[in-house]
């Protein structure tokens, strides 16, 4: 793992813990110098836990061979949900997952004052179109979230979410139609196929058109396939986490 001074590491402190579902987690974090971070160009922030309870370390990032402090914090990969670099907060939501990693622990325990270090902002966002579609299971719900709230009035498309027992609210231009897919009904194999087929349906619909999914690192491989015929210019196909690793949300 390699980390650069120009990427912007920073302490973050949290300041309030909301618990929006049963499996989502948000934490509002203080931090200064937020500006950077406030872009749709880059959805993503890396953020760093302590690990086996030792005190965060400000300075450890500062080093351009992190490697060698791999013992005291772990990286994971998140979507800013919401961002006021002028009143300087940051809201993060976690996915709580059944077998907690680094993040998940953080986030289920975090109280006031306590620390993550951040870096970034990393990751591809949106592009210009006039149709999209957007799907991803609950690890994907705080950027699709994010990135409908910033879409132009006047777009339309579908937006497909496989997740189980869901109140997570997302707000879509009028044209926007959003789907839940229950993840207890409709396995991965239907997600894909159901997904796959509205993404062809699209593309051969318009030419102005782009496709933004984020799932697991299997399903990932799937849609890789499926979309491997457009150009790479209309989609952006994201791995958000794989079964033996929590990689991002």
């Amino acid at each position: 793992m390699t980390i650069f001074a120009d990427d912007s590491f920073r302490i973050l402190t949290v300041v309030d813990s909301q618990r929006l579902t049963p499996f989502m987690q948000r934490l509002r974090f203080t931090g200064t110098g937020l500006h950077r971070f406030n872009t749709l160009k880059n959805l993503h922030v890396r953020l760093y836990f302590s690990k086996q309870n030792k005190s965060f370390n400000c300075n450890l990032p500062a080093t351009k061979n992190a490697a060698e402090h791999t013992d005291a914090f772990a990286v994971r990969y998140y979507t800013i949900r919401a961002i006021d670099p002028d009143s300087g907060f940051i809201d993060i939501d976690f996915v709580l997952h059944e077998d907690a990693g680094p993040g998940c622990s953080f986030a289920r325990n975090a109280r006031p004052g306590a620390l993550c270090g951040m870096s970034g902002p990393c990751g591809l966002g949106m592009k210009p179109a006039k149709n999209y579609l957007l799907a991803g299971d609950e690890t994907a719900l705080p950027a699709i979230a994010r990135i409908c709230e910033n879409l132009p009035g006047d777009v339309n498309g579908q937006i497909f979410l496989r997740a189980e027992n869901c109140r997570y609210d997302i707000v879509a231009p009028p044209g926007m139609q959003i789907c839940w897919l229950p993840r207890s009904t409709v396995s991965p194999a239907k997600f894909i196929e159901h997904v796959g087929g509205a993404a062809m349906e699209t593309a051969a619909s318009t030419n102005d058109y782009f496709l933004w999914l984020a799932n697991a690192f299997s399903q990932w491989q799937d849609f890789r396939d499926k979309l491997s015929v457009l150009s790479k210019k209309r989609y952006l196909n994201a791995c958000y986490w794989r079964d033996d690793m929590t990689t991002s949300h």
